[in-house]
């Protein structure tokens, strides 16, 4: 690709899912860029696409560059990169900008600046909503915080990765009010899958159900973009991944207790969200919460032609657990129960944060030999391994900490 030499030169360090993309626009946006990824694969690959050099360490990149560009995983990542090893700050010049488009924690962005400061280096945070296809279209929306006169600068960059910008503060602002937005969506997205869940098994159709939802006070992006095309469809395949949105929920929960700002509803869904990421993996598709509400309600959310029998009536889940307290784990053993049955498939065994009721008495064997039966109406959201407590919540953190039964 033919590059203009009147364009800064450009870094990029972190060249993934949304990474390569973005870099893919620069560069033919006619930017000089000099490329970087802990993961030689993926540099190569871009450098291949882009014509562009990739080079060993960040110390290479900025020894070459006048602006770099950050797409990490975390705020300590970024930190990492620029100080060190082979970092960036042991080749960086005065007048030199860092332009960080990761989704960070908003106190570490400011610490990364300040430490930038006295080397003569200006930082941008921009973190990005839009998700993978949105930085393949170049159609991300950047948050963006830090100088005015910073912001300026980067501006036609942003313009070439994403169509929209918004201007929310000083340093730190772009990345405070990306964990807020990621929070309100995974809150969202937690709330859709339960209301569809209780609506199957109150025998609606979760595609009707969505229908309803688009055009309703409960519309969301969650219901306009995800439920039919990851969750009914059964691909749960959205690249996002379920432990980067649990971090970022846990990003605002900090931002909110370092506020002293109280978090109730965002505070309880963080356990949730962490109990389905537990289970399902940090590396799965952000998609998997749907499957994870599906197991801790016993409720597939699928279509009305989807699970029928042969009789036509919908087969329903059903899982009854034997739950072992072994020090600090749970383990579960999952059976699954077609309609009627009395016995019931082993499906598989696993340990787990959360303790699920699902239709069916839960036996809780505890390390010193007792045994407590939990009944039906019981609701288990999820179990601290550091004992029980009955409706308990931590005033200082708003971290919900409580196992709720109803003992027999």
């Amino acid at each position: 690709m033919s590059t203009n030499p009147a364009l800064p030169r450009i870094g990029f360090i972190g060249l993934g899912v949304m990474g390569a993309p973005m870099a893919g626009h620069l560069a033919r946006a006619g930017y000089r860029l000099v490329l970087h990824d802990i993961d030689e694969m993926a540099a190569s690959a871009v450098a291949a696409e882009t014509q562009m050099p990739s080079v060993a360490t960040p110390a290479a990149v900025a020894a070459d560059s006048d602006i770099i560009i950050t797409m990490l995983p975390t705020g300590r990542h970024v930190q990492e990169v620029a100080f060190g090893t082979s970092g960036l700050a042991s080749a960086l010049r005065p007048g030199m900008l860092l332009l960080d488009t990761s989704s960070a924690e908003p106190w570490i962005t400011q610490e990364t600046a300040q430490r930038l400061a006295p080397l003569g280096v200006r930082m941008v945070d921009a973190p990005v909503s839009g998700a993978r296809w949105g930085a393949e279209a170049a159609e991300l929306v950047f948050m963006v915080g830090g100088d005015p006169a910073d912001i300026q600068r980067v501006q036609p960059l942003l313009e070439r990765m994403g169509r929209m910008q918004f201007q929310l503060g000083p340093v730190g602002s772009g990345h405070a009010m990306k964990c807020i937005n990621n929070t309100i969506t995974a809150m969202t997205f937690l709330a859709t899958c339960e209301g569809l869940a209780l609506g199957k098994a109150m025998g609606l159709d979760p595609e009707a159900m969505t229908d309803v939802l688009n055009v309703s006070t409960g519309m969301s992006w969650i219901s306009q973009t995800h439920i039919r095309k990851r969750i009914t469809s059964r691909q749960f395949d959205d690249p996002f991944k379920l432990g980067l949105m649990n971090k970022d929920v846990g990003i605002a929960s900090e931002l909110a207790t370092r506020a002293g700002i109280p978090f109730p509803l965002s505070g309880a869904g963080r356990e949730l969200w962490r109990a389905a990421t537990l289970s399902r993996g940090a590396d799965s598709s952000v998609s998997e919460l749907g499957r994870w509400v599906e197991l801790i309600t016993g409720v597939d959310i699928t279509p009305a032609s989807v699970n029928k029998g042969s009789d036509g009536a919908a087969t329903v889940r059903v899982a009854r657990d034997t739950v072992h307290i072994d020090n600090d784990r749970v383990r579960v053993t999952e059976w699954r129960f077609a309609p009627g049955a009395q016995t019931g498939e082993h499906v598989h065994e696993f340990d787990y944060v959360v303790v699920p009721l699902l239709d069916g008495d839960l036996q809780i064997d505890t390390p010193d030999g007792q045994s407590t039966r939990v009944p039906l109406r019981a609701r288990v959201p999820y179990f601290r391994p550091a004992g029980v407590h009955h409706n308990v919540i931590n005033a200082n953190s708003y971290d919900f900490a409580f196992m709720e039964i109803e003992l027999r």
